[in-house]
């Protein structure tokens, strides 16, 4: 199903899908490379803000080893899908599935990444996909046909656009 608005009101891009790209996430995934490079990398008590900053670093290019460049650049654009309101998930699901296929197929190791990527994004893609229709996109009550008199007068006799919930 289409991401869609209830009562007639009509689904618009609130912010840009290319907001929020973040890779081969998911951020857990990062999260957790950063957790164990905080707690084991060497730093002194008084270089934790460095240390953050490196773990956080490691935890993006780790991720990014481990996919390639290709396949980093389909998470990139299966992020933008999911935040496109005029997408639904399985859209952007096989989408993907087919970029990570044509990335990935240069060994058995990499073509089993491929098919983990997509089974992971279909069997747990749902609520990101919620999330990013929530922060990226907004609905609008329609716009009236206005009469052809107040039309050309530039009037609406309604009053301003009203959004919906």
């Amino acid at each position: 199903d289409k991401p869609h608005c209830r009562d007639g009101c009509q689904i618009y891009q609130k912010l840009q899908a290319d907001d929020g790209v973040n890779g081969c996430g998911p951020a857990w995934l990062e999260e957790k490379i950063r957790e164990l490079a905080e707690k084991h990398l060497p730093f002194p008590r008084w270089l934790n803000s460095l240390k953050k900053k490196v773990a956080v670093h490691l935890a993006k290019k780790t991720v990014k080893f481990i996919v390639g460049k290709g396949a980093t650049r389909c998470c990139d654009q299966h992020d933008i899908d999911y935040n496109t309101c005029s997408m639904n998930q399985r859209e952007a699901d096989d989408k993907a599935g087919t970029c990570w296929q044509s990335a990935l197929k240069d060994n058995l190791l990499q073509e089993w990444l491929a098919a983990g990527l997509y089974k992971l994004v279909v069997s747990r893609g749902l609520g990101a996909k919620r999330q990013a229709i929530g922060r990226n996109c907004g609905c609008t009550a329609p716009t009236p046909a206005l009469p052809p008199k107040l039309a050309d007068e530039g009037k609406d006799p309604e009053g301003p656009l009203k959004l919906c919930t």
